[in-house]
């Protein structure tokens, strides 16, 4: 597996989904506003790429695995290096975030429906609501039949679903969704924030120091032959096999910027 693309991809991801380009942080950094409906779609359009999009797992071509997926399951792999604990720890957190069940009482006029979903399926369901295509509006409709068949609720008519899945958006999406937006953030910020502390904890820094010795000793031009440091742990090991990777390079403070600290949230209200 491309250990370097896998590492990019959640770069990519990271500064696209922290940024204030989408959103502005209060000065007490208590909430997050989105500039507009369309910054407030594009978040949740890549967020859903992220944790929900499949393709075909470099670890297995017989499965399909989201980036999310692919991340933790590859880093899993280290769960036995020290330096390695906390992000792994706190992606189990996201998931468990993310995919837990929830259970709501809702309101789909005219009806009354117990609602058990999780957060990354209304993500999913409100990335693909705002894409207005046939395609994916029959998708969601699909989702929301299945909801109302667990409630009884079978033989309606298929035009109706139009309006239940707008009933949809207003009662459980924007409910959901909108009320807990700081939340989401912060909860996005500081999984990735985790990853930057594990790109430049000390096991990385023994690997530049060793590529920083080269460079003193035989200049920038030289052809990179750098022998690498003389017993090097698990840990280092990667480290030493994405010595060349600079995506990560940036101030910390490009993402602590834009990470809120919600003082509470609604999701199970």
């Amino acid at each position: 597996m491309d250990i370097h693309l896998l590492i990019e991809e959640n770069f990519h991801v990271a500064l696209t989904l922290l940024s204030s380009n989408l959103y502005h942080i209060t000065d007490d950094k208590s909430e997050i506003w989105f500039h507009n409906d369309n910054a407030y779609d594009l978040f949740y359009i890549h967020l859903n790429e992220y944790i929900k999009t499949e393709f075909i797992s470099p670890l297995d071509n017989k499965t399909k695995i989201s980036l999310f997926d692919l991340t933790l399951q590859y880093f899993d792999s280290y769960n036995d290096c020290e330096y390695f604990g906390p992000f792994i720890q706190r992606g189990k957190l996201f998931k468990d975030f993310l995919f837990q069940a929830r259970t709501y009482q809702k309101y789909i006029s005219p009806y009354e429906l117990t609602i058990t979903t999780s957060l990354a399926e209304l993500i999913n369901i409100q990335a693909n609501y705002v894409k207005h295509s046939f395609y994916h509006l029959t998708k969601m409709k699909g989702k929301l039949k299945s909801m109302f068949k667990t409630n009884g609720l079978e033989n309606i008519p298929d035009e109706e679903f139009n309006g239940h899945l707008e009933y949809f958006k207003d009662a459980v999406l924007d409910d959901r969704l909108a009320f807990n937006q700081t939340k989401i953030v912060e909860e996005v910020g500081v999984y990735f924030l985790e990853l930057y502390n594990l790109l430049h904890c000390d096991e990385n820094m023994r690997i530049r120091m060793a590529i920083n010795d080269f460079i003193l000793k035989n200049g920038r031009q030289t052809k990179w032959v750098i022998e690498p440091p003389n017993d090097m742990t698990k840990g280092e090991l990667f480290h030493w096999d994405i010595k060349g990777l600079s995506c990560w390079r940036f101030e910390k403070s490009r993402l602590t910027d834009h990470i809120p600290r919600a003082a509470h949230y609604l999701i199970e209200k």
